[in-house]
C-alpha cells in the first residue's frame, strides 16, 4: 500500500502539525521501498515569533502540486484555528494553489461557505491571472451562480489592486455582468479621480440599451455625491454628449438627496431639451429620496409631452399608491383620468384609480360615473369589480359594477378576473 504524507506546519506563538495518511487503497503489494513513507513536503510555514506577536506572523506557502493544496485547503475546517488564522492560511493556501491550478483553487473556494464579510478569493493571483478569470466568469465555467461571486470577488480584489486595469474590462461588459460589475465598483469608490475614471469609461459606450440607459443612472446616482451640482450642470450643456446625459442623472439624484427643496420645473427649463425627458425619467426611476410630489411633477411633464416610452421604463404605475398617500388620492384619480388612454396609459390609470377605490368606495362611485372618457369610465369600473373581491370581499358590489361597463372587451377580460377570484376561494 503506497502511502503519502502531508504536513502542514504553523510556527510561533501556535505550533502544531497537521499530517494525513494518504493510501491508494487494499489489495496493493507491499515492497521495502512502497512501504516507507516519503518526506513529509511543507505546504505551509510560519516565520518563527515569540508568543506575544503571534497575531502579525506571516506566512509562506511553498510551491506544491494542485492535490496537495487541495488536501490542505479540505482538511482546514478540522484545525483548531482562530477565525483570523483561518483567514490567512486560507487565503495563502488560495494564492499559492491559483498559480499551480487557478481552476481548481477557485472551485474549492466557490464550494463551502464563507465568513460574512470575507472572501478568500480577494487573492493576488486574482489580479496576476485576470485574463484567466475573465475568461472563466464570461464562460460560467462553475455555473450561473458561482460566476456571479466569482465576479464580485474578483471586481473587487483588482478594484482594490488595479483600478484602471478593472476599468479596461468594462467595454467588454453588459447586461447583468455590466450591472453586477459596476455596483461592486462603485461601493468601493472613494475619491473623485476614481469616480471620474468609472464615468469616462460609462460615457464612452456606443449604442446604448435602454437597459443600458436605466443602468448609467443608477450609477451616477452612486457617484453623484464627488460632483458639485455647479459642475454636473456645466457637463450637461454638451447635449450631444453621452456625458450630458449621464451628468443629468447625477444631478437630479444629488438634488434629491440635498435636504434643500428644488424645483423640478425650474432645473427642466434651464437643462438642453434634448435631456430633459431623460431628467425627469431618471428622477422617478431612480432617486428615491425625492418626495412623491417632485416625483409627480416629472410624471406630469413626460405625459405633457408625450415621452410615453419613458413612461413603460420608469415603471410609474407602481408608484401610484405612495403619490396618492401625499399629493391625495382623488388628486391621483383626476391627473390619470386626464391621460390619453393607450396602451402605455392603462395599467397607470388601473394603479391610479385604485387608492380612490380603496380609500372611500361610495365617493370613487360617484367619481367613476361622471368620467367624460367612456373607455376610462370602462376601466375604472373594471377595477372597482376588482377591488370589490380583493380589498372588500364584496361579491355583489363587484357585479353591479361590471354591469356599468359598456366595452365588450374590458367586460370580459373583468368577468374573467372575477370568474378566478372565484375559483381560487375557499368554499
Amino acid at each position: 500500500m503506497k502511502q503519502k504524507w502531508l504536513t502542514l506546519v504553523l510556527l510561533g506563538g501556535l505550533s502544531f502539525v497537521l499530517t494525513w495518511l494518504m493510501t491508494d487503497g487494499p489489495g496493493e503489494a507491499k515492497d521495502s521501498e512502497s512501504s516507507l513513507p516519503t518526506p513529509p513536503p511543507r505546504i505551509l510555514q510560519s516565520a518563527e515569533m515569540p508568543p506575544e506577536r503571534s497575531e502579525t506572523r506571516t506566512f509562506s506557502v511553498l510551491h506544491q502540486s494542485s492535490d496537495d493544496y487541495r488536501i490542505a485547503w479540505e482538511q482546514l475546517p478540522s484545525r483548531r484555528l482562530s477565525k483570523y488564522e483561518r483567514h490567512r492560511v486560507q487565503a495563502e493556501i488560495l494564492d499559492a494553489w491559483a498559480n499551480v491550478d487557478l481552476s481548481a483553487a477557485i472551485g474549492a473556494a466557490l464550494a463551502e461557505p464563507w465568513d460574512e464579510g470575507w472572501s478568500p478569493l480577494s487573492t493576488q493571483a486574482m489580479v496576476d491571472r485576470c485574463d484567466e478569470v475573465w475568461r472563466l466568469i464570461q464562460s460560467e465555467h462553475f455555473g450561473t451562480l458561482e460566476s456571479k461571486v466569482l465576479l464580485d470577488a474578483w471586481v473587487e480584489a483588482l478594484g482594490q489592486k488595479n483600478a484602471d486595469l478593472l476599468v479596461g474590462y468594462l467595454p467588454q461588459m453588459n447586461g447583468i455582468e455590466l450591472r453586477n460589475t459596476l455596483q461592486t465598483m462603485t461601493r468601493s469608490v472613494r475619491n473623485k479621480e476614481d469616480a471620474t475614471r468609472i464615468w469616462q469609461s460609462l460615457t464612452e459606450r456606443e449604442n446604448l440599451s435602454s437597459y443600458d440607459r436605466r443602468l448609467l443612472g443608477q450609477v451616477a446616482q452612486n457617484l453623484c455625491h464627488f460632483y458639485q451640482t455647479d459642475e454636473l450642470r456645466e457637463m450637461m450643456q454638451d447635449s450631444a454628449s453621452p456625458a450630458a446625459d449621464f451628468a443629468a442623472q447625477a444631478l437630479m439624484a444629488q438634488l434629491a438627496l440635498s435636504d434643500r427643496p428644488f424645483d423640478l420645473n425650474s432645473e427642466l427649463a434651464a437643462a438642453p431639451e434634448a435631456i430633459r425627458s431623460s431628467m425627469a425619467a431618471s428622477l422617478l426611476s431612480n432617486s428615491i429620496w425625492a418626495p412623491e410630489s417632485t416625483r409627480f411633477s416629472a410624471l406630469d411633464y413626460l405625459v405633457t409631452n408625450g415621452e410615453w416610452n419613458h413612461l413603460e421604463a420608469t415603471q410609474v404605475s407602481q408608484r401610484m399608491q405612495r403619490m396618492a398617500t401625499e399629493v391625495g388620492e382623488l388628486k391621483i384619480a383626476d391627473w390619470v383620468s386626464e391621460l390619453p388612454p393607450r396602451e402605455e396609459t392603462i395599467e397607470i390609470f388601473h394603479r391610479g384609480v385604485t387608492p380612490l377605490i380603496r380609500k372611500d368606495r361610495e365617493a370613487a362611485w360617484q367619481w367613476m360615473d361622471g368620467l367624460a372618457e367612456e373607455a376610462w369610465r370602462d376601466h375604472a369600473f373594471a377595477e372597482y369589480s376588482q377591488q370589490m373581491l380583493q380589498q372588500f370581499k364584496d361579491p355583489d358590489a363587484s357585479a353591479s359594477a361590471l354591469e356599468q361597463i359598456h366595452d365588450p372587451v374590458i367586460k370580459a377580460a373583468a368577468m374573467d378576473w372575477r370568474a378566478n377570484w372565484e375559483r381560487g376561494r375557499p368554499q
